[in-house]
């Protein structure tokens, strides 16, 4: 499994206990999806370890206490603190209408509601606050906000993405053309 096939759950926050559990602060839409799977992913030197989960619970929305198997005492989980945690794609929940899950939307078309190629999706840029896509319009680079208000349709077979712009952001970019 490579990383380009799975998605960011959260990283190893710290040890729990002496037997080896583990807390994850998890950064997911949908963190209860730990409780589903039977393995994980932790990133450690560069390559993705695969670990079959024990015992999972939910501590908070955004934090969960896993025992891993072969993970046996707290010098074993001392070593993996630290450490991103994935799991693979095919585990999300499918979206359905205008939702998406910000992986997928790389390589879409944007457009206007006009009908105005705006250009390419390169990059969805997840900045605190305010997620923002990277867009390639013939080698120029535009930054637009992404917000849910904002997306008027999308198509996942012509993999398109309509969207309103800020009034002014493509002139800005663009110089007015």
């Amino acid at each position: 499994m490579n990383v380009s096939a799975c998605y960011l759950l959260g990283y190893v926050r710290k040890t729990h206990g002496a037997q080896g559990e583990l807390t994850l602060k998890l950064d997911a839409d949908h963190p209860e999806i730990i409780l589903k799977e039977e393995s994980l992913f932790i990133l450690k030197d560069g390559s993705l370890i695969p670990f079959f989960i024990e015992d999972a619970r939910l501590r908070s929305a955004n934090e969960a206490i896993v025992k891993l198997d072969e993970v046996d005492d707290i010098e074993m989980a001392d070593a993996l603190v630290g450490s991103e945690v994935f799991l693979p794609l095919t585990a999300l929940p499918p979206k359905t209408g205008n939702g998406f899950y910000f992986h997928e939307i790389v390589g879409f078309h944007l457009y206007l509601p006009d009908g105005t190629l705006v250009g390419t999706v390169t990059e969805v840029l997840d900045y605190p606050g305010q997620p923002k896509l990277r867009i390639d319009r013939d080698g120029t680079e535009i930054l637009v906000p992404l917000h849910h208000d904002l997306v008027v349709a999308l198509n996942r077979e012509s993999r398109v993405l309509v969207m309103n712009l800020p009034e002014g952001l493509l002139e800005v970019y663009l110089g007015g053309d």
